[in-house]
């Protein structure tokens, strides 16, 4: 496996930030997603549900949001042909998403510059490729996770009453990437902010 690391040194928050490790992409990876038409539990209000179902790029959104918008990659990794990457998206210093994305091996092949976005946004990609279908959106409340809440806990990222995120499949010519998108406690969601 080989590993690019970019903390930037400028942003103390987001240097507390390390890429997620084996046991929480584990639990992500055997966390049941819904349409959040199916969701148990509290619904979440109209602000969330505004940014749980934005349908285009929730970098284009931040990036027309008023304040400085920034994108930290903070790995990229070839795993069995293919690839894993995590990046942060804040808002004035402030990390309000955690992004994770598994590239399969036919997809690396066929689009290698998929392992090399560094701190490009990969929604300026997917967004730029109609030739790519996408799945329709599932949701999970990681907020009932003992795991997630733990992790969210040392980076200070303290868990209101959810940890929303959401997660989608990309296909071209029969490969795929998953997308998983984590709403961070910062996240105007939460506030009930629609912006």
């Amino acid at each position: 496996m080989t590993s690019s690391v970019f903390l930037p040194e400028s942003v103390n928050t987001v240097a507390s930030f390390a890429p997620a490790g084996a046991a929480l992409l584990h639990a992500l990876s055997n966390q049941t997603w819904r349409p959040l038409a199916t969701m148990a539990g509290p619904v979440p209000a109209d602000a969330a549900l505004s940014w749980l179902s934005e349908p285009g790029s929730l970098t284009a959104r931040l990036r027309a949001m008023p304040g400085q918008f920034a994108l930290h990659c903070l790995c990229e990794a070839s795993v069995h042909n293919g690839g894993v990457r995590q990046v942060l998206l804040c808002m004035d210093g402030r990390p309000w998403i955690w992004g994770l994305t598994h590239i399969e091996a036919g997809l690396a092949v066929a689009c290698p510059e998929l392992l090399r976005l560094g701190g490009q946004a990969l929604g300026d990609w997917l967004f730029h490729h109609p030739e790519l279908q996408r799945d329709a959106l599932e949701y999970a409340d990681l907020g009932l996770s003992p795991c997630w809440v733990q992790a969210m806990a040392v980076l200070g990222q303290p868990i209101g009453t959810a940890l929303w995120a959401r997660r989608c499949r990309w296909h071209l010519d029969g490969a795929a990437l998953t997308v998983v998108e984590l709403f961070l406690p910062a996240a105007p969601l939460y506030a009930g902010v629609e912006e």
